[in-house]
């Protein structure tokens, strides 16, 4: 099961050179080869001029698996408050699908 916080924190303007100039490439395997290689130096945020940054983002540098850590938790005190394991089960896909309506994901620009 994966749990993510898709909330944008913040969205940032980034300097030239931090990402690829789509429009400045040249034409064919040497704009290919070119838009590889600052890829490859820069990596996924040379993808776009904003640099978007997530809640899911945050907490990942913060502390890298805090949502299935608390889901773990949440389980074991369901199980010992004598919750059936079968209705965790089942609940499972409602309370992820009810997680991910709850933030909302901004549609991609």
């Amino acid at each position: 099961m994966s749990i993510s916080f898709t909330p944008i924190v913040s969205t940032v303007k980034q300097s030239a050179g931090a990402f690829i100039d789509w429009a400045s490439l040249p034409s064919g395997s040497e704009g290919i080869k070119e838009a590889l290689t600052m890829y490859n130096s820069v990596g996924a945020t040379a993808l776009d001029q904003m640099k978007v940054t997530t809640l899911q983002a945050n907490l990942d540098q913060l502390i890298p698996g805090l949502a299935a850590v608390c889901l773990t938790l949440l389980v074991c005190k369901l199980l010992k408050k004598k919750v059936s394991p079968i209705v965790i089960i089942l609940s499972s896909p409602s309370a992820s699908s009810v997680a991910s309506a709850a933030s909302c994901k901004h549609a991609s620009a």
